[in-house]
């Protein structure tokens, strides 16, 4: 007697690899689309850059097309560089740096979409916030300090700077770095063997390349 084999139920096929696998060898077989081929289309192939139109076929043929392939043909240079500069970024949208910066934290547009019930956004704006505040109130105690000097008649911080590194401005960032490991090898203590003045001239310079490091950067 011959017993016929029921398919397998969900209870044994919990990832439907058997109904996958069914309805595989059950769907319509495409022919190969390449004339004279009279093999099965089993593989997809685009027929132009919008990838919206596909034809069916075999291994043989499905190589010979994508060794044929090109998505940049007939491509003006202008329009293959902004293909190009799109893929950089995976087609999505970008948008200039500070594009969006009067839609975020504290914006109306914010509010209005974004719910912070812990405060975090808050939290890094206020942090910002004192971070501009302490740079302008530097800035303004730096300019009292020189107006002081000034008005005494002594030398300013940044003309000290100047003297200790034995620079004349204008300079740019790489002269001043020269200039500045220069007077550092020729001042460490080590080269001095030990001497405590050379230590001392040491830690000038490097002040003094601060104040002018910070200078040129503004």
């Amino acid at each position: 007697m011959a017993y016929r084999r029921s398919p397998p139920s969900s209870a044994f096929d919990p990832f439907g690899i058997a109904s996958k696998k069914r309805q595989a060898q059950e769907a319509p077989r495409h022919a190969c689309a390449s004339p004279g081929c009279d093999q099965p289309g089993e593989y997809r192939a685009p027929t132009d850059r919008r990838l919206a139109d596909y034809k069916w076929l075999c291994l043989e043929h499905i190589r010979e097309h994508n060794q044929k392939w090109n998505f940049y043909e007939g491509m003006s240079q202008e329009q293959l560089e902004e293909e190009i500069r799109k893929d950089s970024c995976w087609q999505r949208p970008t948008w200039k740096l500070g594009a969006l910066g009067a839609q975020g934290p504290g914006s109306q547009a914010w509010n209005e979409h974004v719910r912070d019930d812990l405060g975090i956004f808050d939290r890094d704006r206020r942090q910002a916030e004192a971070d501009r505040r302490r740079r302008r109130d530097d800035a303004e105690r730096q300019a009292r300090q020189q107006a002081r000097q000034r008005r005494s008649g002594g030398e300013t911080i940044e003309e000290k700077a100047l003297r200790i590194l034995d620079i004349e401005p204008p300079f740019t960032r790489e002269t001043l770095r020269a200039r500045y490991l220069l007077l550092v090898k020729k001042n460490h203590p080590d080269v001095n063997h030990g001497d405590p003045l050379a230590e001392e001239r040491l830690k000038d310079i490097n002040e003094a390349y601060k104040i002018l490091l910070k200078a040129v950067n503004t």
